[in-house]
Order: structure tokens, then sequence, then C-alpha cells
């Protein structure tokens, strides 16, 4: 981090990125992406909602349950 914040402050004083990759002896390419990137803290990964395999079936499946629940308790 301190390595980060001070190829900030040398992007700021006016050093070109060439500059400071050979200085610090990081790829031009780490550099753009310090001086362009606000927040540091890592992202926490989002997560995916997939629906069930069922959800196509559940109106025919409560329909099912629905119609078992009048008939006789043997014939269920």
């Amino acid at each position: 981090m301190p390595q980060i914040q001070s190829i900030r402050e040398q992007y700021q004083k006016g050093s070109s990125v060439a500059e400071i990759s050979r200085t610090f002896g990081v790829d031009p390419k780490t550099i753009r992406k310090y001086v362009n990137q606000e927040d540091f803290s890592p992202q926490p990964p989002e997560k995916l909602i997939k629906g069930s395999i069922l959800d196509p079936y559940k109106p025919l499946i409560d329909s099912w349950l629905l119609e078992d629940q009048g008939r006789w308790h043997k014939q269920r």
C-alpha cells in the first residue's frame, strides 16, 4: 500500500507514467491502474440468484396437492 500511495503522489506531482514505471520497476499498465483506481478495498463477490429447476412445475404440483386434500384419506 505505501508503494501505491507513492506512485499516486508522483503522478499528482506531474511525473509521467513512464518515469514512474522506471523509478519503481512496475509495469506501466499497473501504474495506470493505481492512478485511475479510487477504492482499493476488495469487492465482495456477488451472489447469483438462480431459480429452482422446479419453478416451471410449481403451479402444477400445487394444484395436485390441493386436489389431494379434497380426497378421502386412503386415496391420497
